[in-house]
């Protein structure tokens, strides 16, 4: 992660400074505007005010949902970021996570389609949808043990979601993680609190690894490894950049983000996916 303010003249600096500039954009404008730094000040002030407002205007009366970093999981131990590359691991800081709930009467390997749950909960407690199994998660019959459809598992998949800041994005990203990930993540936060070191100081590792469950069938497993700490300027942007404008909206989202990524698939779905993935790579 590379927070560090470039060297700026004073001047200059303290014109971004007066029009509240965010440093991703303070960045793309001293990148595509040669000699910024030796314009009359007038320009200078002109041409930032014309950056700032254009930014606004590009999102503006637009319902934007946080980008999403995928797990892959058939035929690739590896995450898809945003802007389509496939990575083995990526660093990020964790800005934000908490706990949802999901259910979909009709599996996708069952017949159902990629949508939005039929019933859903946003913080674990409650669900948010017109349709609810119950009017709260703990006494749902379809979060209980026994009660998926095939295996002893849950209809209701627990799941959490985290809220990530990664380099070269202007929006904060969401990652969301299915029960079979959620042990690695509570060990490292664990470890961070016993270090009495919140999440959003330092700079996580995250690593895809390869996994299987009980019946064998692979899967993307998750590692997480801290970093470094972040410096106390890097902190500062994180905060003016990203927890200012975008907080509120961290825990706002419903779950039609995770239209294309059900994270925790059947044994049957996860074969599926392996002989398409395998009938792939003979072709190619």
């Amino acid at each position: 992660m590379n927070n560090e303010l470039t060297v700026i003249e004073p001047r200059t600096l303290a014109l971004f400074e007066e029009l509240g500039v965010m440093k991703q954009l303070r960045d793309k404008l001293l990148a595509e505007n040669e000699g910024f730094e030796t314009w009359a000040a007038d320009d200078q002030r002109r041409m930032i005010t014309f950056y700032a407002d254009n930014a606004e205007k590009t999102i503006e009366g637009v319902k934007s949902k946080f980008p999403m970093v995928k797990i892959r999981h058939a035929g690739t131990v590896a995450f898809e970021l945003p802007d389509g590359s496939i990575v083995r691991e990526f660093n990020a800081v964790i800005l934000d996570q908490y706990s949802t709930r999901a259910y979909w009467e009709t599996a996708q390997d069952q017949g159902g389609k990629a949508g939005p749950p039929d019933c859903a909960s946003s913080d674990g407690v409650a669900p948010y949808t017109v349709r609810k199994i119950s009017p709260t998660c703990v006494a749902c019959p379809k979060a209980r043990f026994g009660s998926a459809t095939k295996g002893k598992g849950k209809a209701c998949r627990d799941q959490r979601v985290l809220v990530l800041r990664v380099e070269g994005n202007a929006l904060p990203l969401r990652m969301q993680l299915s029960a079979m990930n959620l042990i690695p993540l509570d060990l490292y936060l664990t470890a961070l609190q016993n270090s009495g070191t919140p999440m959003g100081t330092v700079l996580t590792t995250f690593k895809a690894l390869p996994a299987h469950n009980k019946t064998g069938t692979e899967y993307t497993g998750l590692g997480l490894v801290k970093a470094r700490a972040l410096t106390g300027l890097e902190k500062l942007t994180l905060v003016k950049d990203q927890i200012e404008p975008y907080g509120a909206q961290f825990r706002t989202a419903r779950l039609e983000a995770f239209d294309d990524t059900h994270e925790a698939p059947s044994d049957a779905e996860l074969q599926r996916q392996a002989e398409q993935a395998k009938k792939a790579s003979e072709v190619m």
